[in-house]
């Protein structure tokens, strides 16, 4: 059985990029920002950590619960952020405000803005991308740097890229029968 692993890959700058297990949010922050971008900022990590907690949550509730947080900071915040976790059929995506995705399959490319929704755009991108990258500066392609590889934590950062990466594939296991005739004596 062939196993898929995950690179998460980052573009140096001011907002912050956050792993938890598979769920990854990017939450950009603006200078110019108000006082209370520190506590959303706070309520989002914690936010992306609840849903990387519950791997067994259908997309429908994912979408719910982040629609919730946004639902309740409209209109007076207006925190940028995008989010992506795993589902059984692919991935949750999430973007609210100034931030986009673009999803690469075989030879086309989907993109996605947060920033000319009313208020969110979700959907379930099919586990079958090569390459998902979500970003905050507009008219750009998220440059990550070729040797970041986020397994864990929250780092500075003004975009991510998603790429699923096929491993080799794992050991079989061996039949009792095929197992050497000293391992099988009682």
């Amino acid at each position: 059985m062939e196993q898929m692993t995950t690179h998460i890959g980052i573009e140096p700058g001011r907002g912050l990029v956050g792993r938890f297990g598979d769920t990854v949010i990017l939450i950009r922050r603006d200078t110019a920002a108000a006082g209370g971008a520190d506590e959303a900022t706070r309520e989002l990590l914690g936010l992306a950590a609840e849903v990387a907690s519950d791997r067994q949550r259908p997309a429908s509730a994912i979408a719910a619960r982040l629609a919730a947080w946004v639902i309740g900071h409209m209109p007076a915040d207006a925190t940028a952020f995008g989010m992506v976790t795993p589902v059984d059929d692919g991935v949750v995506m999430f973007l609210r405000g100034a931030v986009w995705c673009a999803v690469t399959e075989a030879d086309s490319v989907r993109q996605l803005s947060g920033e000319q929704a009313l208020t969110w755009v979700d959907q379930i991108v099919p586990g079958t991308f090569e390459r998902l990258a979500i970003g905050s500066t507009a008219g750009q392609v998220v440059q990550a740097d070729p040797w970041s590889d986020l397994r864990d934590g929250v780092v500075p950062g003004q975009g991510f890229v998603l790429t699923r990466l096929a491993a080799a594939p794992g050991p079989e296991p061996v039949p009792a029968a095929a197992a050497p005739a000293e391992a099988r004596k009682p």
